[in-house]
């Protein structure tokens, strides 16, 4: 169960990383609209050479080997699945309108929720349900809100070239998502952040170079590496890698199902940054949406927090009924371990 201080500490903690994605959306609009780069895999492919850093660590206390031979297999599978997920949702702007990809991308949350709840034993309750329920409300705001941003740009209004196989590209890559992000929590959970964050690095930067290897090699070719391209792939590169290092910290406060539906939020922030740096309208919506939102991740907390707090109180109740006891023989025979517990509470002193 979450307590109150730990719920606001995920939520608040939540919104930061959101602010990163939204980092990395920004750094990817300058690169693509100013200088025409379109290469993906490359700039994650600097986000896992990067994380792969931290095998330093493991080396340093002696366990990178061992490590690296009893758990390759899984480190392996969590690095496909959070590389490919970054490129098919990528891909599918090549097919189909942003509008699709936003509502789709959700997708991740009822399948992190399952997952969570048939590999990890998370429990899901109405609360849970409701909470998710009204995020995608919010979301389904977001993308009103964009749809009525662009319908007087010429290019909104250009057919998608293949709409199906782009809606399956996000439905997929959203699939992968909710599949690494459950399994970071587990890993996070059992193993450590370090760990996780060096072999993840490590093996995502084999991936990712040979992928960029046979996918991007000609992008590479035509791009003009000036000092403002360098500088806009080491910004990408600092907010992504950032967002790594401290998500298995939101992991830890709250749930990956908690992670996904915060990171909703940075729709909004991408769209109040538009409005100052890409000249983009701003819509009330946008505005609704986020703070439907947020009520959504509160209301997905107050489950835990309620639980807590009820079980609090009958505890409490409890000790009150343990102190008006004198006959300490039925006392434990009604209340076994009752005379510890009061002692905890001061009600009764040892003897």
């Amino acid at each position: 169960m979450v307590s109150a201080t730990k719920a606001v500490k995920g939520i608040l903690f939540g919104q930061c990383l959101s602010l990163l994605i939204t980092g990395t959306g920004i750094f990817s609009t300058y690169l693509a609209d100013d200088y025409g780069v379109n290469a993906p895999t490359t700039q994650s492919f600097l986000n896992y050479a990067l994380l792969a850093l931290f095998c330093g660590v493991l080396i340093f206390r002696g366990t990178f080997l061992a490590t690296v031979r009893d758990f390759y297999g899984w480190y392996l599978l969590l690095a496909i699945l959070d590389v490919e997920a970054n490129y098919f949702v990528v891909k599918a702007y090549q097919f189909t309108s942003i509008t699709s990809i936003m509502l789709l991308d959700c997708v991740t949350i009822p399948v992190t929720m399952a997952l969570s709840y048939f590999l990890l034993a998370r429990p899901v309750h109405p609360m849970h349900v409701v909470g998710a329920g009204i995020c995608v409300c919010g979301i389904v705001l977001l993308v009103l809100a964009d749809a009525v941003s662009v319908q007087d740009d010429e290019s909104a209004g250009a057919a998608a070239k293949n709409p199906l196989l782009g809606d399956a590209y996000v439905l997929l890559g959203a699939s992968l998502y909710a599949c690494s992000n459950v399994g970071q929590e587990h890993t996070v959970v059992t193993r450590s952040r370090t760990e996780y964050l060096a072999l993840l690095g490590l093996f995502g930067f084999v991936i990712s170079g040979f992928q960029l290897a046979l996918l991007e090699h000609e992008e590479l070719r035509t791009i003009t590496w000036s000092p403002a391209v360098v500088l806009l792939f080491l910004g990408f590169a600092a907010c992504l890698v950032t967002l790594y290092v401290f998500a298995p910290t939101m992991m830890l406060l709250s749930s990956a199902v908690v992670f996904n539906l915060s990171l909703l939020t940075s729709d909004f922030y991408s769209a109040v940054v538009a409005v100052f740096l890409f000249d983009q309208r701003f819509s009330a919506l946008y505005l609704g949406g986020f703070l439907v939102i947020v009520v959504g991740i509160i209301v997905y907390h107050l489950d835990d927090v309620c639980a807590k707090y009820g079980w609090a109180l009958c505890q409490r109740a409890e000790v009150e009924q343990i102190a008006d006891t004198d006959d300490e023989d039925q006392l434990l025979e009604d209340h076994p371990g009752g005379i510890e517990l009061a002692e905890q509470h001061g009600k009764l002193h040892p003897g």
